[in-house]
């Protein structure tokens, strides 16, 4: 598909090439087919590049931006509402429907609905759910001080060892 495209971009410059050759063109034609061969490059750099355009219609109908600046105290979100226990599970987060009458919308035949609640309540579900990460990253740190304290524990009792838990302990983050 790309060879296409390049000899149909080889055949437009030869004929550009061929018609500045003929002294009788005037200005005007000139310019008309400099504007015609560039959007041929245009076209073709076009299907060239990768990835979807912004704004693509998806983008556009799931686009809750006039919202939230309407209401930038508000959270806003799109629940599946046909998903068994998303919507219920959203609910418990605090989220509630939003009525049409305030810009709630559905898409999909009724499967995806708005939902919104506060800020303030958004905020802090996100704190916690960083704190519940952080809390999982550093859950194996946890278990190595603890097996670490059972050795020195048990090189004392049993061998008469006095070793520092610090000694056992690497610690590879400085």
């Amino acid at each position: 598909m790309a060879d296409v495209r390049m000899e149909e971009m080889k055949a437009a410059e030869a004929a550009a090439i061929a018609g500045e050759d003929k002294k009788h063109l005037d200005d005007k034609e000139k310019k008309m087919r400099m504007d015609n061969l560039t959007k041929a490059l245009e076209h073709i750099e076009a299907q060239q590049v990768s990835g979807a355009r912004n704004l693509t219609p998806k983008e556009v109908l799931l686009d809750l931006g006039d919202l939230k600046a309407a209401h930038p105290e508000r959270h806003f979100r799109w629940v599946n509402i046909k998903s068994p226990g998303v919507a219920e599970r959203r609910r418990l987060d605090g989220f509630i429907r939003l009525p049409e009458s305030e810009g709630g919308r559905e898409l999909g035949g009724g499967e995806l609905a708005v939902f919104v609640t506060t800020q303030k309540i958004h905020e802090h579900k996100e704190a916690q759910i960083k704190q519940m990460n952080k809390d999982r990253l550093n859950a194996h740190k946890a278990e190595v001080e603890s097996v670490v304290e059972s050795v020195a524990r048990e090189l004392r009792d049993k061998y008469g060892l006095k070793v520092s838990v610090d000694r056992l302990l690497v610690d590879e983050q400085g």
